[in-house]
């Protein structure tokens, strides 16, 4: 299996220092996933212990479910190294979740989300209500981490890694506490 803290460190994508995210929170650092996203000849290495992981955790999967950016591409790479089909989830404008009209997933089918990094498990939480609305059966979320606080509502969550960082409410953040200025601002994990 992939060291992927070690790949992301050399990467230069884990971002260490007080970071003020968009949803409000804080942290002590982020993981910035496009210096992999960006890099297909690690990136590769990563998809297929990703599909790894699907094949031991969630045999008999389907269809693998990617949402927008960079979840759509890397659900592609997975999709393709396990041999199955693919369907993009997004937020249309009414911010509800719909499928790109590519492919629908039949109701009745298995689905796994593929994800990079889950932070608060909101979208991850929101795709299952719509995969569950829709008559899919949502085997449960690959993703490369989540933070500590992702909630995902008792889904099999299978991550390749321990998220490096911590969390903190804007409230509750000891580096605010202790007068460390903010080096990260508006980051979206």
């Amino acid at each position: 299996m992939i060291d992927l803290h070690a790949l992301l460190d050399a990467l230069g994508g884990l971002r260490s220092g007080h970071t003020c995210f968009r949803s409000g929170e804080h942290g002590d650092g982020w993981v910035e996933k496009g210096a992999l996203i960006s890099n297909p000849a690690h990136l590769s290495a990563v998809v297929e212990a990703q599909a790894q992981v699907i094949r031991e955790r969630f045999d008999g999967a389907e269809v693998i479910v990617g949402s927008s950016e960079c979840g759509a591409a890397l659900a592609t790479l997975v999709a393709k190294g396990l041999g199955v089909r693919l369907a993009f989830a997004a937020r249309g404008i009414d911010d509800r979740y719909g499928f790109h009209r590519m492919f629908a997933p039949p109701a009745g089918s298995a689905v796994v989300l593929v994800e990079d990094l889950v932070f608060s498990g909101r979208d991850v939480r929101d795709q299952a209500a719509f995969f569950s609305e829709n008559g899919l059966m949502l085997m449960g979320v690959s993703a490369w981490c989540a933070r500590s606080c992702a909630k995902t509502d008792g889904l099999a969550l299978h991550t390749l890694m321990p998220h490096p960082f911590a969390t903190f409410s804007a409230d509750e953040c000891p580096l605010c506490r202790a007068g460390v200025p903010v080096e990260w601002q508006d980051i979206r994990e």
